[in-house]
């Protein structure tokens, strides 16, 4: 009986360490999408402005 109770004890331990690396992970996920989400919407707004620029340059606005 004992040594079901370990082999019980060690698959216990095993899932949370499994369950912390998966959180960990999620977590690193979650810190690239922010950072992936501010550099595509710098490039974008960057985008707009120039954009805009030369066309008001086309159009002899300024």
């Amino acid at each position: 009986m004992e040594t079901r109770d370990a082999v019980l004890e060690q698959i216990a331990k095993y899932t949370k360490d499994t369950l912390k690396e998966i959180k960990d992970d999620v977590r690193a996920i979650k810190s690239n999408g922010k950072r992936d989400f501010r550099l595509v919407m710098g490039a974008l707004i960057s985008a707009a402005l120039g954009l805009s620029a030369l066309m008001g340059h086309g159009f002899k606005w300024f």
